[in-house]
Order: C-alpha cells, then sequence, then structure tokens
C-alpha cells in the first residue's frame, strides 16, 4: 500500500514493513509506532532522511529506536508476497537475504505527483517529465525553508521530550532551557513574518 492507503486503515496493524526511510515512511512508520506497531523500516542508502542534517537524523532515529523501531539501512526490498495472515517482504542487506512477515507493507519510495489533466497546461505551468510544477530557485528556497523549519520544529520538540524524561536538568539550568525555547518560537516566528521579503 501507499502512504493514502495507510491513512485509510481501519485498524492498527501489529507488525508493519516500510519501504523507504524518507520523511513520508518516518513520519507515517513513526505514527503506527505511536501506537504500538511493531515497525521496520527499510532504506537503500546509508541513512534514513537522507535530505537533512546529521543531528536531526540522530534524534529521530534515538526516538524511533526507543519506541523499538528496526532500522535497516543499505536495504534493497525483493519482493512482497501475500499470505494468509498478510505479507512477506523479502529484501537484501550486506550480501543476504531477509524475510520479513507483517501484517501490512507501506511503499513510500517512487511517489508520483498527481498533476496530470488538471489544466496546469492551458494555464501556462511549466511541469517536468515527473509531472512536477517547475519552480525558480527563489521559491525553492522558500519552501526548503518551510520544511526545514518543520522538520526542525519537530527535532527541538523530541529533544525537550527527552532531556525532560531523563530528569537531566535542574531547575535554574531548565530555567536557562525555556529563556532558549522562548527565543527560538520567537525568532522562527519572525522569520515567518518576513518570508515575503525573500520573493
Amino acid at each position: 500500500m501507499n502512504s493514502t492507503g495507510a491513512l485509510a486503515l481501519q485498524e492498527v496493524p501489529k507488525k508493519l514493513v516500510v519501504i523507504g526511510g524518507g520523511y513520508i515512511g518516518t513520519e507515517l512508520g513513526g505514527a503506527f509506532a505511536n501506537l504500538g506497531t511493531e515497525l521496520t523500516i527499510l532504506e537503500g542508502g546509508p541513512e534514513i532522511l537522507p535530505t537533512y542534517e546529521k543531528d536531526m537524523v540522530s534524534l529521530v532515529k534515538r526516538s524511533l529506536k526507543n519506541k523499538n523501531v528496526e532500522i535497516v539501512t543499505k536495504a534493497l526490498a525483493k519482493s512482497a508476497e501475500e499470505t494468509e495472515d498478510g505479507v512477506k517482504v523479502t529484501y537484501e542487506a550486506n550480501g543476504e537475504t531477509h524475510t520479513i512477515d507483517a501484517d501490512y507493507v507501506l511503499v513510500t519510495v517512487g511517489r508520483r505527483p498527481n498533476t496530470d489533466e488538471i489544466g496546469l497546461e492551458q494555464l501556462g505551468v511549466k511541469v517536468s517529465e515527473r509531472g512536477l510544477i517547475e519552480v525558480d530557485n527563489k521559491v525553492g528556497q522558500i519552501f526548503q525553508m518551510y520544511l526545514r523549519l518543520a522538520i526542525s520544529f519537530l527535532v527541538f520538540h523530541l529533544h525537550i521530550k527527552q532531556v525532560m524524561k531523563q530528569k537531566l536538568l535542574q531547575k535554574q539550568l531548565l530555567a536557562k532551557k525555556w529563556k532558549t525555547i522562548i527565543l527560538y518560537f520567537q525568532l522562527s516566528y519572525l522569520v515567518i513574518q518576513n518570508l515575503h521579503l525573500l520573493v
């Protein structure tokens, strides 16, 4: 199933395999892990969330591992076969072939924009061969800024949650941390309010 099918599930899977460790697979997989699903993420590259900073990725990975999520990198999915109880996924990693039994398999690689036959050509909108709307560098920079800001909020939340859980800060340090938090949100709000100046 794809991400649309995952959002339409009427039950919480006991076991789920996610093929693709990008932001869609990691986000949806993490949501199911929060609900108690036993999750395995298969990523073809050397790291999940490959386009993000290592510090951010390490915090996300730590959060996933705390939920007993198994992350397999440099993994090539070979096949998925339906079984009586669900699906059997076969993949290759480190030169060895492995299989996983799960209730569902979520494929989050190779998604294509649904921009066909919606009148973009009549409007003069340029579309690439993959169906992506072409934009200039400035629009791309603004989009990247929004995306990185969203990821930063998520990672920052995970970091604070972890620190509070482990009780590593004393009251004095905690007070300084909250001042930093308030400053962070003030700066983020200022960036959002002035995005129009970049256009």
